[in-house]
């Protein structure tokens, strides 16, 4: 909890004032420092692993051994996956990050690849060739006065190695030690042109598999941050809080087990709930670590609060008849 503390209040401190960069690198040092801790334990248990697997196999073990050796297993498969988890969670600080400069609905295009499937998550940082370069890069940029990211330390942005936020549009760079070459190389660099052309001219010809892209602004919307901070703070109180920032829309908050039986008045066959949790189907959305207030995030993160959106489908289906269409839940 302290860990988790310490890197919101870098990032709260950065998205209250964002001109200070000094802070923007702190907090990537300091996601650096736990991502590599938590790599460090994955690379532990796999080596635990494959020994095991490989004396289960070899080795004539004794059933009572065998039993011992296959349940270490499970522990390493369990230590490997909440490791997983926290690597995740640090990166959605780095994406905190990178959303204080860029919009969300920008940093998206570089999640996905040429055929709009999300890239492969980039590998780790440990040991990573290369590494010391991209940091000097990213010291180099924030201290001219530029800010950036490295992209390891985002789940988000998945192209090129530091990611220049200071624009309209984030700059994705490929940072290389030597001259490289071949098919992949030259590959990257041409999704590198085609997604840096497309922020450019704000469209394109042809985008990741599709004709005749346009880019359009998206119109501002509500922002309500603040009424779901009240919601989870309320029922940090109260066990349970229940708002509606506007017609066919509900927030729900639980801590106690009681108060999911107080949600039941507004579960109905109409009413689509979902439930918010920490997980990478939040990517590539505003991260959590931005919208929630620092007193909230943390229990958010660990279980300790339940939080629904409920959206009714039949008014849904009235907005749309509002403008001449014809809605139908598929559901």
């Amino acid at each position: 909890v302290r860990k988790l503390k310490h890197a919101a209040t870098l990032l709260n401190v950065l998205a209250g004032d964002p001109e200070k960069l000094d802070v923007l690198l702190e907090l990537q040092q300091y996601l650096v420092q736990r991502i590599r801790s938590r790599e460090r334990v994955i690379l532990r248990a796999r080596k635990i692993e494959a020994k095991l697997r490989t004396s289960l196999r070899r080795d004539r073990l004794e059933r009572a051994e065998s039993k011992r050796v296959k349940q270490v297993l499970m522990g390493c498969t369990i230590l490997i996956d909440i490791s997983q988890r926290w690597i995740f969670l640090w990166k959605c600080f780095g994406d905190g990050a990178a959303c204080v400069y860029q919009s969300p609905y920008n940093l998206k295009l570089l999640l996905y690849d040429q055929d709009y499937k999300v890239k492969q998550e980039a590998g780790f940082i440990t040991g990573k060739e290369g590494f010391d370069l991209e940091w000097d890069n990213l010291e180099g940029c924030i201290q001219n006065g530029h800010p950036a990211v490295l992209s390891d330390l985002t789940n988000m942005i998945r192209l090129g190695d530091v990611c220049l936020l200071a624009g309209p549009d984030p700059l994705p760079i490929e940072v290389k030690s030597s001259k490289t070459s071949g098919a992949r190389a030259a590959r990257q660099l041409q999704i590198l042109k085609d997604v840096t052309a497309f922020y450019q001219n704000d469209g394109a010809e042809k985008f990741k598999g599709l004709h005749n892209v346009e880019r359009l602004a998206m119109p501002d919307g509500p922002d309500y941050r603040d009424l779901m901070n009240d919601c989870i703070r309320q029922a940090r109180v109260d066990g349970y809080s229940i708002i509606s920032p506007e017609p066919g829309l509900h927030y729900a908050a639980v801590t106690a087990i009681d108060g999911m039986e107080k949600l039941d008045r507004l579960v109905r066959p109409w009413v689509l709930p979902r439930m918010l949790t920490p997980d990478p189907g939040w990517v590539p959305c505003l991260p959590f670590t931005l919208t929630l207030e620092q007193d909230n995030l943390i229990p958010f993160i660990a279980g300790n609060v339940a939080v629904f959106v409920m959206t009714d489908m039949e008014h849904l289906k009235s907005l749309f008849l509002q403008h001449g269409s014809h809605a139908t839940m598929i559901m």
